[in-house]
């Protein structure tokens, strides 16, 4: 049977020369019995790439690198098997739902690349601008199981507690479809090479492709719960990394990217010491197996990474916590509950860190579920894998598996493509609340400032649960503070995500943001004005600062983020005035400037010496620039809150001060 590859070549800038190495490569793949299915060249990110079909027996001296195999061909830099996504399906239980009446209208500004959903499910008609120029949808004769589920979490969010849709069409682009009459396998088309056809797939939805009209200009963010479980990131990044790097910067795009889940069986299974069948450890109290998983975790961290594009330098990656709205005390199905209490770590099968450079990554982690694991024995002891979620775990959402025709039936959904789709659905509502909140005020903001200040606010509720003790037991205790850091920073990034806490404004809590543009080896200051009631007090208190930018790349060389902004921390004598210090619940500082996303938190309890009118800066600066982009402007989007947990009146205070005011306050909604 023959097997198709992915060829990428060495780039060659004259187009002669590279159509020549090209060339050169497809005769040698016919001379070996094999065809061209796909090529596809994209200067933006340095990318040439073939897909081929080999005879089996071709494959096998590849693998050796053999000399005399395709592996030995000097035009080629990389060759491996073609790109797959395996998306499973939950388990096929489903209910009927009550569907929102309300339906949307405008422009789209968020978008979902993924498989055909079920376009004519109660829970998504008339909610989405769908596209398909390849026309998956005819071949789409399957179950629409992921497409279905990551529209609705988009659209409703978790049914299990319904909350207002989002305020706007979602636009669709499939990239996978279902292609087996009632199978829930849904695949992306075996003939072309994925991350070309996603790469022209945004730039015509941005800007237009091929003389065409853009299809959905007013996006500004783009979802991505999709992962190449044979492109795990290994220190170099992947081809879709790059190529969502570009889009990124070019178009001032937010993509929302799942980290990837780690759940093939066998290949992923975490091996338990120190139990001698799963019957012992089943039985075993919650913290031994929580201590027993975290150990396993550890042992085997280094073969446990993102899946492509989780890599990309300027995408959001997300991760899936344990979290859902189910109770730990409901386990009624298969499987034990791996950690003592839920919304505390990732899900097993969620992929750590770090990203490019030892950048952190995942960035955030948001509700994926409470996964359960099922404990096997095999010739190495006992290990434990990942389950399908199913009722009552998981996060509800539509499903294409109601046999009564009514097509308004949900199911349980999870993993990180769940979290990713909740940060998407996050962006949306920031989106909408700040229209609401400033009006004309962030709407004429360019759409990468508007981009970047929602990258921004997603990150910057985010903080570590407190079970870094847990990790560094697992990890080690003994290591140096920087490396127990960086441990912790693997599985929980910069934090766990509340998306609602993220939305409503609290009478002792004030969040302020601001958009500028930075040039070569410039800065900018930004200052938050401080509450008098905090002066004098002895409270509890947090200021947290989050900064966002895209960076322009430079594929193929050693510094491939070419700029770089920093957003310095106050000095000794700012923080001692305030009664603060650096909270040690949070990344290493140098860690935080690796990606294109800082965040810091100071907490202090002391009481805070300042005088009317007072203000704390922050200053972004521009570090050195190293390549293309050195002379472009870069934008950025900054979020600082000041929040204390005492009974004051903070968010009345500052808000008085700032230049700019929400014209509309919005608050939680009544409990």
């Amino acid at each position: 049977m023959p097997i198709a590859i992915e060829i990428e070549l060495v780039y060659r800038e004259g187009q002669a020369q590279a159509a020549e190495a090209r060339q050169s490569v497809i005769k040698a793949v016919e001379m070996a019995g094999g065809r061209l299915l796909h090529s596809s060249r994209h200067p933006q990110f340095l990318s040439d790439a073939l897909l081929v079909e080999l005879p089996a027996v071709q494959v096998y001296p590849i693998v050796q690198r053999s000399e005399t195999s395709l592996a030995g061909l000097d035009p080629i830099m990389s060759i491996g098997p073609q790109a797959s996504i395996t998306v499973r399906a939950d388990e096929r239980t489903s209910e009927p739902a009550a569907v929102p009446r309300d339906l949307p209208d405008r422009e789209p500004i968020a978008g979902l690349f993924d498989a055909v959903p079920l376009l004519q499910h109660a829970h998504l008609r008339g909610r989405m601008q769908f596209d398909d120029p390849a026309n998956l949808d005819n071949r789409s004769v399957g179950l629409r199981v992921h497409g279905t589920a990551m529209a609705s979490l988009v659209i409703h969010g978790d049914l299990s507690s319904p909350e207002p849709s989002i305020s706007r069409p979602l636009y669709v682009r499939p990239v996978m479809y279902a292609r087996t009459a009632g199978s829930d396998e849904e695949v992306f088309p075996n003939d072309r090479l994925l991350v070309d056809d996603f790469y022209d797939a945004v730039v015509r939805m941005k800007v237009g492709l091929d003389g065409l009209p853009p299809s959905a200009p007013s996006v500004l963010v783009i979802n991505v719960s999709l992962g190449d479980n044979r492109r795990r990131f290994a220190g170099r990044l992947s081809r879709w990394a790059r190529a969502i790097d570009d889009l990124s910067w070019r178009y001032g795009l937010l993509f929302v990217v799942s980290a990837g889940n780690l759940d093939a069986a066998g290949l992923d299974d975490v091996a338990i010491e120190g139990f001698a069948d799963p019957l012992q450890f089943s039985a075993a109290s919650s913290d031994a197996r929580q201590t027993a998983i975290l150990q396993g975790l550890a042992a085997s961290i280094r073969d446990r990474t993102l899946l492509a594009p989780a890599d990309s330098i300027n995408a959001l990656t997300v991760g899936a916590v344990n979290s859902d709205r189910a109770a730990n005390a409901s386990v009624g199905n298969p499987g034990i509950l791996p950690f003592a209490s839920a919304n505390t770590f990732p899900n097993l099968s969620s992929a750590p860190g770090p990203g490019y450079g030892r950048s952190i990554k995942p960035d955030i982690l948001l509700a994926g579920g409470q996964e359960l694991v099922l404990p096997t024995l095999g010739g190495t002891g006992v290990s434990v894998r990942p389950l399908k979620l199913n009722k009552p775990f998981g996060l509800k959402a539509a499903s294409p598996y109601s046999g009564d025709g009514t097509h308004s039936s949900v199911s349980f959904v999870g993993q990180t493509s769940t979290a990713a789709a909740i940060a998407t659905r996050t962006a949306h509502r920031l989106h909408d609340v700040l229209e609401i909140s400033y009006g004309s005020a962030f709407l004429t903001l360019s759409s990468r400032h508007r981009a970047l200040l929602l990258k921004a606010l997603l990150v910057h509720r985010a903080r570590w649960s407190n079970v870094t003790d847990k990790i560094d037991q697992a990890f080690g205790a003994g290591l140096h503070w920087q490396k127990r850091r960086a441990n912790a920073a693997r599985l929980l990034g910069y934090g766990i995500v509340d998306h609602d806490d993220i939305l409503y404004c609290v009478k002792n809590r004030a969040t302020a943001w601001a958009v500028g543009d930075v040039q070569k080896l410039g800065a900018a200051i930004v200052s938050l004005p401080l509450p008098a009631s905090l002066s004098g007090q002895t409270v509890p208190k947090t200021i947290a600062v989050t900064l966002a930018w895209f960076s322009p790349t430079a594929p193929g060389r050693r510094s491939y983020k070419t700029t770089r902004l920093i957003v310095a921390d106050p000095n000794g004598d700012d923080l001692g005035r305030l009664g603060m210090s650096k909270n040690d619940l949070q990344p290493d500082v140098n860690a935080t400037r690796r990606g294109t996303v800082a965040h810091r938190i100071f907490t202090g309890e002391k009481a805070a010496a300042f005088v009317a009118n007072d203000r704390i800066e922050f200053r972004v600066q521009r570090e050195k620039d190293y390549g293309v982009g050195a002379d472009d402007v870069i934008a950025f989007a900054i979020a600082i809150t000041i929040q204390t947990d005492a009974d004051l009146p903070v968010y009345e205070e500052v808000a008085l001060s700032l230049p700019i005011k929400p014209a509309v306050v919005i608050t939680p909604p009544a409990a």
